[in-house]
């Protein structure tokens, strides 16, 4: 038994040390490229956000199950894998599978009352979620298998996806994510039901380390310089990857653009009873709860706008009689237009409308 962890742990610990330096070269890649798109005064202080994010790259040793583990969580009858319905009938909403870390908790928890509210009674969701990089692709993946280090095993997801009844599943990106973190969920998925399509949910711009003082030209500066480099640099390639092997198949949700926006906003004067970014700073109502989360007092609304617009290719602007609680009225329109405007104006969504409707174009091979 103890040679056996004793192996498991010097396995692990080779896998971290050359995920490691992946990460790393990956991360002088991705900084290499922005230079040219990056005013360079914001370019060390990227550098420096970028490495403390690293740090914290979740285990990605690749577990490949056999026939009989397969079997045994498809079929698992544990507390957790019974608690919620395994499947449910296709109705007029979309059967969605999450997965993810604290920044898809808002989705998680938004979605449904927006979905409900836009006509989707249909609407059903199941999710396996746990903080920080517990919370990756990969992460959940071996927790459902019992293959995380320190954690019981926990199949959630596993038994629904065996029925074949769910159309969509998705994923809170990390860093450090590789392709196959991916991958080896998609290859089980589409065995079980060949139309399934997949999303996967970017980050956002942290608050950056500038004096307070600081002119909010700074600011917007840092926030703008971070979504070039984690956006548009570190999601190209990967969505480039898996959109060769599964064509129009894996959509990435646009978080980070539509946070952005309404920064922008912010300190344009545009929302209404916002009087800070970091609430952890001081200030009641923010952008942030504590420089990375979004708030709890309203802007984690945004993030189930986007899902909600990603999965019914419909701008939540569409949506009448809806007026989620706590948020002033102005600001929800804000954030509905701009889940729409990042998603429509993303190439990575596979979602335009270029008629200006709040309805997503049919694709090409449709018509």
């Amino acid at each position: 038994m103890l040679a056996r962890l004793e192996s498991r742990r010097k396995n692990t610990t080779a896998a971290h040390l050359l995920a490691s330096l992946f990460f790393a070269a990956s991360l002088s890649f991705t900084l290499l490229s922005a230079e040219s798109t990056v005013d360079p005064k914001y370019l060390e202080l990227i550098k420096t956000l970028m490495a403390s994010r690293f740090k914290n790259t979740p285990p990605n040793e690749i577990f490949k199950p056999n026939a009989e583990e397969f079997e045994r969580e498809f079929h698992a009858t544990t507390q957790a894998a019974q608690k919620d319905p395994l499947q449910f009938p296709k109705g007029n909403g979309v059967r969605l599978l999450m997965t993810g870390h604290s920044w898809v908790q808002p989705a998680v928890r938004t979605l449904p009352a927006i979905a409900a509210a836009g006509g989707f009674d249909g609407h059903h969701q199941r999710a396996h979620t746990s903080g920080g990089s517990t919370g990756s692709a990969n992460s959940i993946w071996l927790t459902e298998f019992g293959k995380f280090p320190g954690k019981p095993v926990t199949p959630i997801l596993m038994p629904a996806l065996a029925t074949g009844q769910w159309d969509v599943m998705s994923w809170g990106a990390y860093y450090g994510d590789t392709l196959e973190c991916y991958t080896q969920w998609i290859d089980v998925c589409l065995k079980q039901n060949p139309a399934m399509t997949f999303l996967i949910q970017d980050g956002w711009p942290i608050y950056p380390p500038l004096p307070e003082t600081s002119p909010k030209e700074d600011f917007l500066g840092a926030f703008d310089a971070q979504q070039v480099v984690v956006q548009q640099e570190m999601f190209r390639k990967p969505y480039d990857g898996l959109n060769e092997r599964y064509p129009g198949k894996v959509h990435i949700i646009p978080a980070g653009a539509a946070v952005l926006e309404m920064l922008h906003h912010y300190y344009a004067g545009r929302l209404p009873g916002y009087d800070c970014v970091n609430e952890k700073l001081g200030g009641k109502r923010g952008i942030y709860s504590d420089g990375g989360h979004l708030s709890k007092n309203g802007m984690e609304q945004l993030v189930g706008y986007l899902y909600y617009a990603m999965l019914y290719r419909q701008s939540p602007e569409r949506i009448a009689n809806y007026k989620p609680a706590g948020i002033d009225p102005t600001v929800d329109q804000l954030m509905r237009k701009a889940a729409w405007n990042a998603i429509t104006h993303s190439p990575f969504s596979g979602i335009t409308d270029k008629d200006g409707k709040g309805m997503a174009d049919e694709p090409a091979e449709k018509k």
